[in-house]
């Protein structure tokens, strides 16, 4: 009996020492710019990295590295699966400042990398890319590739300095790719090109502020979108997109922001909830067949709602469109099959509701049925009534 238990002891060790080294228990790392921090809060005396990319260079799975309040210089990159859970949060929100490292010829231009890893959590911190001195324009403050259930959430992007058009700055708040993601309560302002890029993949992107000021803009329009989408399994809900909001900042109406909202629909697509004002196009969809619902959309250098093409199929319906230059709700091209119900179109400039699809059976002799829409002026007429 006593041998069979030791055969039995021996092999039960032998077996445990097979278990992969991943299956170690979490740990908790702490960041701090003098060098002490932890086990339980900032004002700990252990010593601590000074550099989060040292704490994320050092981390397993499932770890999670707090960042006490700071200025913190350096490009991050988060790769590999090792890193996968990994949460980084700072410790205050939006206390842990983090700044790109000054350029060189081989410094990447995305101040956060992630890329090949998993469920890695990004929260409350305050992205500051330069835009004078030695600096560099950054392509990307966070880019995201080939990489699953991530989340970005509660941060906030903002250049650094006044001149936020010039050489340096940023081109792109948020970029994710080929990926799984939820970014979401997010504060990104003043960015070149694109608030958030989201490209094939599956994403929710919610609840986050936009905003595109410039306060050393010339008045002329710059070809930004706020937010855009090319993907499927798109859930686009409770942003709020807003360009230059006083008209005198906008020589001839001319607006500074391009696009609010615009997405290339591949599937699956909801947009609802979201605010949209002082841009030119307000929200637009270029292909698929989503649902876009509840929206406001306002104060619109052209169009407030427009559908350009659809597969066949789609709703639009109880969105608030007013005071767009142009049409309030404009479906063209292509877009058939799509249900427009109960909108709502007010002050705008050109006829509220407009339908030029090719003669179908839908309402008045359009590719799409217009039901219980809310509008002084359609064309044809009969789309909207007052």
């Amino acid at each position: 009996m006593v041998r069979r238990f030791l055969v039995i002891a021996v092999s039960a060790v032998l077996w445990i020492g097979l278990l992969p080294t991943g299956a170690s228990a979490a740990v908790t790392r702490w960041v701090d710019d003098d060098g002490r921090a932890g086990p339980t809060s900032c004002r700990g005396t252990r010593a601590a990295p000074r550099s989060i990319q040292a704490a994320i260079d050092a981390s397993g799975r499932n770890d999670t590295i707090r960042v006490c309040n700071g200025t913190y210089v350096g490009n991050l990159t988060i790769k590999g699966t090792f890193h996968d859970g990994l949460l980084l949060r700072a410790v205050n929100h939006l206390g842990a400042e983090i700044v790109p490292a000054p350029p060189t010829r081989t410094r990447s231009r995305r101040i956060l990398s992630i890329e090949q890893t998993s469920d890695v959590t990004i929260r409350g911190f305050d992205f500051r890319p330069p835009t004078s001195g030695r600096c560099r324009e950054q392509q990307e403050v966070i880019f995201i590739r080939l990489s699953q259930a991530i989340h970005i959430e509660h941060n906030r992007i903002v250049p650094r300095g006044s001149s936020t058009l010039g050489r340096c700055g940023y081109v792109a708040g948020v970029r994710v790719g080929q990926s799984t993601a939820s970014v979401e309560d997010n504060r990104i302002i003043d960015f070149k090109r694109w608030g958030i890029r989201a490209e094939d993949g599956e994403y929710e992107i919610a609840r986050n502020s936009l905003v595109f000021r410039h306060d050393d803009h010339t008045g002329r329009e710059i070809g930004a979108t706020g937010i855009a989408a090319d993907s499927g399994g798109l859930t686009v809900i409770d942003n709020t997109v807003a360009g230059v909001s006083t008209r005198s900042l906008r020589p001839s109406g001319t607006p500074l922001m391009g696009v609010g909202i615009q997405v290339d629909d591949r599937g699956g697509t909801l947009i609802s909830g979201n605010d949209v004002r002082f841009v030119g196009l307000g929200l637009t969809i270029r292909s698929g067949a989503p649902i876009v619902e509840q929206n406001t959309i306002s104060d619109t250098a052209y169009t407030g709602l427009s559908v350009s093409k659809s597969d066949n199929g789609g709703t639009v319906s109880s969105n608030r469109v007013r005071n767009a230059s142009a049409e309030g709700i404009y479906i063209r091209g292509t877009a058939t099959g799509i249900q427009v119900t109960y909108n709502r179109a007010s002050g705008n400039r050109g006829v509220d509701c407009r339908d030029d699809t090719a003669a179908g059976g839908g309402t008045a002799g359009t590719g799409n049925t217009w039901t219980g829409n809310v509008g002084d002026e359609s064309s044809p007429a009969g789309l909207c009534t007052p």
